[in-house]
């Protein structure tokens, strides 16, 4: 099992829980956390798309830009009814479902830290060749050259570290195999003292790891 992967036990109270393993594990259980909160209220909000979206000129929908972001890097990486395709961060699973009408791919695989997200995934899927697990981005519970493509959404950012989840897409992309991801990057380091107190606020609020701040 890898690190940071969650596992469900039987709690005394009869109730499931998650146990967490590894170096790790307090890194990925916070990422968690963050992303289980309010999940029970969410409904169908926006169709449960969490990125924020590609606005071409012309677009005022949420959902619309939402999907041109999930198109555009498909498209990017030359996705088919072909591809076996690894959905890492795949969130509630909403970019799953509109991959499937818009490009029919042979299989997917959507992984997701968060426990929650994948029981709403797995409950609205309405194909039989996706599937949905909970897991580590960073400790890829495939073998390798398992996929043609790998895809990430605004995902990467949160993973314990960049470099490591690199490694591992590569390992399980099949040969000539592609990835396409956005993320988000800072524009340019910290100039002042103001700045770097700002920077290290936000990357603890939003659980990134100091490494995957930097424009090097």
């Amino acid at each position: 099992m890898g690190a940071g992967f969650l596992e469900d036990r039987q709690a005394p109270s009869g109730r499931r829980r998650a146990v967490r393993h590894g170096p790790r594990a307090s890194h990925e259980a916070r990422v968690e956390r963050f992303y289980s909160h309010g999940v029970e209220r969410y409904g169908s909000f926006h169709d449960n798309y969490l990125n924020f979206g590609l606005w071409e000129p012309g677009c005022a929908i949420f959902v619309e830009a939402a999907e041109a972001l999930i198109e555009r890097v498909a498209a990017t990486i030359a996705l088919s009814s072909a591809s076996v395709l690894l959905d890492v961060a795949c969130g509630m699973g909403s970019q799953d479902r509109f991959l499937m009408r818009r490009f029919s791919p042979r299989a997917i695989e959507g992984l997701d830290l968060t426990a929650k997200h994948i029981a709403i995934a797995q409950r609205r899927n309405l194909y039989p060749n996706v599937t949905y697990r909970v897991g580590d981005a960073c400790a890829l519970p495939f073998p390798d050259g398992a996929f043609t493509h790998v895809m990430a959404i605004e995902g990467i950012v949160h993973f314990n570290t960049r470099e490591r989840f690199f490694r591992e897409a590569h390992r399980v992309l099949a040969p000539g195999g592609r990835l396409g991801a956005s993320d988000f990057f800072l524009g340019r380091p910290p100039r002042t003292a103001i700045e770097e107190r700002l920077l290290r606020w936000c990357i603890a609020a939003w659980h990134v790891p100091r490494e995957n701040a930097s424009t090097v």
